[in-house]
């Protein structure tokens, strides 16, 4: 995991260290201290994941959109985070056969556009 990970950030253009935020398929305990252990990464940084795994469950590998709708629904310009504009992310997901999908994304500011007549 730590190698196809690292490849994949290599290949965008970044490293492990530039990564804040950790959207990880809550597919099960095990399965989220895997990917923990696996990547070297505290507890603190899949949050996330353990409280969407908490309310409902594994859902299967879409599960990784409640993480990240719940994630980026956290964030605030103030928060612990501080302004998250910008700031990398990674979102994994597993399916049978431990097959593994993910992409690298960047969280960009909202964009809000008042037209008046």
């Amino acid at each position: 995991m730590r190698q196809v990970v690292a490849q994949a950030l290599e290949h965008s253009g970044f490293r492990k260290g530039d990564v804040l935020f950790w959207a990880i398929h809550p597919g099960g305990r095990r399965i989220l201290e895997a990917v923990e252990h696996g990547l070297g990464i505290d507890r603190s940084k899949t949050t996330w994941s353990w409280e969407v795994l908490q309310e409902n469950g594994n859902m299967l590998g879409p599960s990784v959109f409640f993480v990240l709708k719940k994630m980026l629904g956290a964030m605030k310009p103030d928060g612990q985070f501080g302004t998250p504009e910008g700031k990398l992310g990674v979102a994994l997901s597993f399916a049978p056969g431990v097959r593994a999908e993910g992409f690298v994304f960047r969280v960009m500011p909202k964009r809000c556009e008042l037209k008046s007549n």
